[in-house]
């Protein structure tokens, strides 16, 4: 079991290295959030292949189609944080950098999440 901000996942430890490495390609922390946590748990159950790199390929394909943006991936200042609606991964609309002196790195990134069902827009603050 691994403790992650206030979320006990049941994800064994060798499902859980591939989720992080998929994480890093595709820009997701799969324990950032409680839905995030259920998301990957039933993605993991629902693709139980027996070859672990069919296995693999199948959630990258799947993780590919569900972690998408119309400007690419976010490329995030801090932790990944993105958002879901209904346990399914919002869509990434873009980002705008906000500097604060230009000298310095002093700066806030807003990352723009949209739910193409609901209409649903969230932002995220870094």
């Amino acid at each position: 079991m691994r403790e992650h901000k206030d979320t006990i996942t049941e994800i064994p430890e060798h499902e859980m290295r591939i989720l992080l490495t998929l994480g890093m390609e595709f820009g997701f922390d799969p324990v950032s959030c409680e839905e995030s946590r259920r998301y990957f748990a039933g993605l993991l159950s629902k693709h139980q292949e027996a070859n672990e790199d069919e296995r693999v390929d199948r959630l990258r394909s799947i993780i590919a189609k569900d972690f998408t943006g119309r400007e690419g991936k976010p490329r995030w200042l801090r932790h990944p944080a993105w958002p879901f609606v209904h346990g399914r991964p919002m869509l990434f609309v873009g980002q705008l950098e906000l500097c604060y002196k230009q000298s310095s790195e002093e700066r806030d990134v807003i990352y723009v999440f949209r739910d193409q069902a609901t209409g649903l827009t969230r932002t995220i603050v870094q």
